[in-house]
């Protein structure tokens, strides 16, 4: 009948023998505050700077850096941490910080922390280098010529070109530079622009001269032929705008247009009417690509001269109507 007392007898024991193993155990954190074992700085003294730890009690993490290729396999570290402790490895004694390291601060009491020290090299400088090493002007189908002793940038364009909004794309010696105003953006070109390079470090600059010449108007032909044959320019109105818009841009003057091809006309033609019975070719039936291609090219201060490619050639194994 005494058993039940005796069992309880014992549980007693047991619990307070474990509570006092608690209360004598100093590892316990809401025991012995943190503060009485940290490190409290961690660094190496040979460099020069020297170089400070930067310290994360909450994670017990200590990192710091060392200019790149420095030999890390026996630093010595200057440490100074909570007073009363001790700490392991002691301070002052080289250690291999090609690894990580950890240190043990232990206090007064014997209750310890445990600090993880990661050594890593500096991040590498940033350039110092500002650059434009291509430039180039699409809607003008130009490229600047870039002087590098001068800092300008050479483009010459020819006479009646529009340089009041000019878009302009540049390439730079390195991605990470940036550049004022940026790329791919208009310039008024009808007076020196400028381009201001800054370089990766972000305090280098370079600053660069647009100088724009605009060649004197000239009475030399400058032209291109349209055709009909591989070509669809003469197939819409909308084909032939966009065509002379294009040779406007080039700053071509003069355009040879076709008028006549595979025994037929690109314009209504009485004569081919009269001797074949055909007025235009039937691609161009109740259109008139000759009238459009004038209004369009004069409207734009461009010369129209009609083009006949060729008259009694058979083709395609038939003589054709004019042979016939």
């Amino acid at each position: 009948m005494k058993r039940p007392h005796l069992l309880n007898f014992f549980l007693s024991l047991i619990i307070i023998a474990f509570l006092q193993n608690c209360s004598e155990d100093k590892t316990i954190s809401n025991v012995i505050p943190e503060g009485n074992r940290q490190i409290e700085s961690f660094s190496f003294e040979s460099f020069s700077p020297a170089r400070e730890g930067i310290i994360k009690n909450d994670s017990s993490l200590i990192r710091l850096t060392v200019p790149i290729g420095a030999d890390v396999t026996a630093l010595v570290p200057s440490i100074t941490f909570s007073a009363g402790a001790t700490i392991s490895p002691n301070n002052g004694v080289a250690q291999d910080f090609s690894q990580f390291v950890v240190y043990t601060v232990t206090d007064i009491e014997g209750a310890k922390k445990l600090y993880t020290v990661v050594v890593q090299d500096e991040a590498p400088p940033l350039s110092n280098i500002a650059k434009i090493t291509g430039i180039s002007f699409p809607k003008l189908f130009r490229k600047g010529l870039i002087n590098e002793t001068t800092k300008e940038i050479l483009l010459e364009v020819g006479f009646g070109t529009d340089l009041s909004e000019v878009i302009f794309n540049v390439e730079l010696s390195d991605e990470d530079s940036t550049i004022s105003p940026q790329s791919i953006s208009t310039l008024d070109l009808t007076s020196d622009q400028l381009l201001t390079v800054t370089a990766p470090d972000g305090t280098t600059t370079a600053t660069y001269t647009i100088k724009t010449t605009v060649l004197p108007q000239e009475t030399g032909v400058r032209g291109v032929w349209l055709t009909n044959v591989d070509s669809n320019v003469l197939n819409s109105t909308a084909g032939i705008q966009e065509a002379v818009a294009i040779c406007d841009e080039l700053n071509i003057n003069t355009i040879f247009v076709v008028t006549y091809n595979k025994a037929a006309t690109t314009y209504p033609s009485q004569v081919m009417e009269n001797l074949t019975g055909t007025r235009i070719a039937t691609q161009y039936n109740g259109r008139d690509p000759l009238r459009e291609i004038i209004d369009a090219a004069h409207a734009r201060n461009i010369k129209v001269f009609a083009w006949f490619e060729y008259g009694f050639a058979a083709f395609n194994g038939s003589p054709g109507p004019i042979l016939t």
